[in-house]
Formats: C-alpha cells, structure tokens, sequence
C-alpha cells in the first residue's frame, strides 16, 4: 500500500511537470543517467571496463550503489528530481575524483595513470555538461571546481608533465559549458516570465471581450487583410454562429447603424467636395477624426504609399499649398 502510494505521488508530480520545460527536461536526463550508472557501473566492478583492482573495484561498487539507492527513492517519490540529479551526479564525481587519487598511490592495471585521470576528467566534464543541461548550473560550477581542483593535486603530486600540459585545456571547456549553462538558464527564466505575462494578458482580453479563444481566432482573421475573400467569410460564418443570438443580434445591429453613419459623412463630404472620388472622400473623414497615416492605412487596407498618393492628389484638387494643413482647411469647410 506504502509503495502503491509513493507511485501515485510520482505520477501526480509528472502530470504537473508537463506544463514545466524544464521539470521535464530533468526528469528525462535523471532517467537516462541513472540507467546508463546502473549499467555501466556493474561492468567495471566486474573488471570489464576501467581500472581494476581492489581500491577502484570497491570504488565502483560504491558509486553504483548510491546509484541505484537514489533512483529507487526518486521512483518511490522520496526525493525530488532535481534532488535526485544532484545526488546521482554528486556520488559519480566524488567516487571519480576518489579513483583520481587513489590511481596515484596505489597501482591497478590499466595502461598508465596519466590515462585513467585523463579519462576520468573527461567523464566529470560529461557530469557538468549533464547538469548544465538540467538547468542546474550552481551545481555544474561546483563539479567543475572541484575536479580541476583534484585534477590540480593531481598534477602536483605526480609532477607529470602530460597532465600539466592538458590543465589549461580542460580548464577553458569548463569554464566555457558554465558559462553557456547560466546564459542558457537566464533564457529559460526570461521566457518563463514572458510567458507568464502573455498568459496573463490573453486571459484579461478574453475576459473583456467575453469570447472564448476559438471566437477570438474568427475575429482576428475577419481583420487581417492577407486572408482571402473567402477565407474571411468562412471566419464571419464561424464568428456568427460561436456567439450567443443576443451578442449577434447586438452586433449585427451595431454594424448597421455605422454603415449608416458612415453613409451619411460619406454623403456630406461629397456634397462640400463633389471634386472628391469615394476614396479620397473616405481619407478626409478619417484625417478630420483626427487618424494618422499609418492608422488610415490600417482602417483601409491601403499601403502607405497609396494613402500618400491620393492625400497628395486631395490636396492638389482642393488647390492646398504646402504650408496649408488638410485637417484644419477640412475642419474649416465643415464648420461653414
């Protein structure tokens, strides 16, 4: 019942991973470590891989106990994920600097101990790549240090000179997957809150205009003006029908009255400027609302050069000179 328990926390916890990037991409890498640890681990206590001896085998056999223990507990919902990385990766780099040292003083067959600390630096940078791509990169920095510091001791106390040669090397990839590693986890946290503003503001405009997003989708496209004909109608029909008869009806009669309306300014215009085609008639109700060129271009469907175009032929046709303001000269007809 206990463990029955503890699975239905796990599985309770990866439900609200999925709505988390970076949950879930822990949970993946914590998967993929612990089984390649599990594996691997039991070959070199056996003498198949690495070093052998007694030291490095008892090292091994520890470092794949902690293995195992800890994904156990992860899997049972004892420990958190992150929690589980840190203690998988911690053991591993612990042990790796251990066999570091212990190559030092006591012997055990491989080709030569330059080699086996050269290996094993390599495998304790894979360690801080893996918890760089966890997005954990306080505890990539503390891997990285503490293996130049024991790859460091190294050096001094064997006075070789090929693992002198290589410090600067593998300092640099260090200091370089950090450096991504916190670049890389100040992205995610900006995009977060990005996200989070966005959420919040689509869920306030949703809740002023009263349409759920699928009413909102019909209503953007009824406005863009790269969608065809078609395409637009098709997006009207959806609107219409998403709506509840009264908003329809409402909206329906709201449309008709400024059709009106606007029938009747296009009709006064035309009387004061019979000069004027319906076109440039529409542009000078727009500038005497007071709307700038790019809003004008906008209510039209028109590009800005072709706005520009035909406010200069308005111009020339009502006989304007160029210190002469369109609004106030239209303001002026108006008035009289």
């Amino acid at each position: 019942m206990v463990k029955k328990k503890r699975f239905r926390m796990v599985e309770r916890s990866g439900e609200d991973y999925q709505t988390d990037f970076v949950a879930r991409q822990q949970t993946m890498v914590i998967f993929t470590v612990a089984s390649i640890m599990i594996i691997t681990l039991p070959l070199a206590v056996l003498g198949l891989t690495g070093a052998t001896g007694s030291l490095p085998t008892v090292l091994n056999a520890c470092n794949g106990l902690c293995a195992f223990l800890t994904f156990a507990l992860y899997l049972l919902g004892y420990i958190k994920t992150s929690t589980g990385l840190c203690l998988l990766t911690g053991s591993m780099t612990i042990f790796t600097c251990a066999e570091m040292l212990v190559s030092l003083f006591f012997p055990c067959n491989f080709h030569n101990c330059d080699t086996l600390i050269t290996g094993d630096i390599g495998l304790l940078m894979l360690v801080s790549f893996i918890l760089v791509s966890s997005y954990m990169p306080k505890s990539a920095i503390a891997v990285s240090v503490l293996s130049m510091a024991c790859y460091i001791v190294c050096i001094v106390i064997s006075g070789s000179e090929d693992l002198e040669n290589n410090v600067m090397v593998f300092a640099i990839v260090f200091l370089i997957t950090n450096f991504l590693g916190v670049k890389m986890v100040q992205g995610v946290r900006k995009l977060h809150q990005e996200n989070i503003t966005l959420k919040s503001e689509e869920q306030r405009i949703i809740e002023k205009l009263g349409l759920n997003k699928e009413q909102i989708v019909s209503l953007v496209q009824l406005s863009d003006k790269n969608v065809s004909s078609k395409e637009r109608n098709e997006a009207a029909l959806e609107f219409m029908e998403a709506i509840s008869p009264e908003a329809r009806q409402r909206l329906i009669t709201t449309v008709e009255n400024y059709v009106k309306e606007r029938e009747a300014n296009m009709h006064d215009l035309s009387q004061l400027f019979p000069e004027l085609t319906p076109s440039e008639i529409a542009i000078c109700r727009l500038v005497l609302q007071g709307k700038s060129t790019g809003e004008i271009c906008a209510i039209l469907d028109k590009t800005r050069g072709n706005v520009s175009s035909q406010r200069a032929h308005i111009r020339t046709k009502l006989g304007l000179s160029t210190e002469e303001n369109l609004l106030e000269y239209l303001k002026a007809k108006v008035a009289t």
